[in-house]
């Protein structure tokens, strides 16, 4: 429909897709209670992982002592995805933050906590989130995106130092470019030499990654993605190898040769850089 118009829905266009009403907001407080309650019940110890696994009720044996805490599968109703993006959220409002960390075994990593205004929003009864009811999250796409990365900034600069500085307004550019490759890094001439060795290929890892969990279709629209055939690994393993043709997409180390077939035109290279152009937004 466009204005002035009435006709039926097509079924192709922005409103029909989402027929929300632009400006439309939704009261997610319920919700971003629950995700916050199962930070804290983590104790500060995990990342985005093990909080959405207790949300759900799937932590499994390892974080067996997790399914006495309050907040153990209250969330299953939302959905990984769902929570994801509260995560983000949170994140971006300041409520949570990522806090580098050090395992039992040496190895750095990056785990959730409530900051000093979460724990406050938290322990007040009266707090609210309101947020954008259209396209389902609050949170902009590209700020959703910033928040991953620092997350993956934060985690690499605990366990190595020495890495050369982002700042967050250079980081931001990067999710706003949204690469699916690190030659598209060093194409936009974002960052310097150093900076694009030591953060291009992490930082290309995460949009992609990003893209997967939204779900986006394909510009042909399919509903479900070919990536969704393949294991994350694998996933990783093509975008990294950039196949032109169906033959070096089955070359690649698990990728069957049916979906190597089937779906060499949405696999391969340049159309692996022309679906996220498009789609991770």
């Amino acid at each position: 429909p466009h204005a002035g118009h009435e006709a039926a829905p097509c079924g192709a266009c922005d409103a029909c897709a989402d027929p929300t009403p632009a400006g439309a907001r939704e009261d997610v407080s319920g919700d971003a209670r629950l995700v916050l309650e199962a930070v804290r019940d983590c104790g500060g110890h995990f990342g985005a992982t093990t909080v959405i696994d207790c949300l759900q009720g799937t932590a499994g044996e390892r974080y067996a002592h997790l399914s006495a805490k309050g907040s153990y599968g209250r969330g299953a109703h939302l959905g990984k995805a769902a929570v994801r993006r509260l995560i983000d959220e949170l994140k971006v409002r300041g409520l949570l933050a990522d806090a580098p960390k050090r395992s039992r075994g040496g190895h750095s990593y990056s785990a959730l906590e409530l900051s000093a205004d979460g724990a406050a929003w938290l322990d007040d009864e009266a707090s609210a989130l309101v947020v954008d009811a259209r396209g389902g999250g609050g949170v902009a796409p590209e700020d959703a995106l910033y928040a991953r990365m620092d997350e993956v900034r934060a985690r690499l600069r605990a366990a190595q130092p020495s890495l050369p500085p982002l700042t967050n307004a250079t980081l931001r550019a990067v999710a706003a470019l949204r690469p699916a490759h690190p030659a598209e890094l060093e194409a936009a001439a974002l960052l310097t030499r150093q900076q694009l060795d030591a953060w291009a290929k992490p930082l290309a890892r995460a949009a992609r990654a990003h893209a997967r969990e939204r779900g986006d279709p394909l510009p042909d629209g399919t509903t479900r993605p070919p990536w969704t055939l393949l294991p994350p690994a694998v996933v990783e393993a093509v975008c990294d190898a950039r196949p032109t043709t169906a033959g070096e997409l089955a070359a690649i180390a698990g990728v069957p040769a049916e979906v190597a077939a089937r779906h060499a035109h949405e696999l391969c290279s340049p159309f692996v850089s022309r679906y996220f152009a498009r789609n991770v937004s």
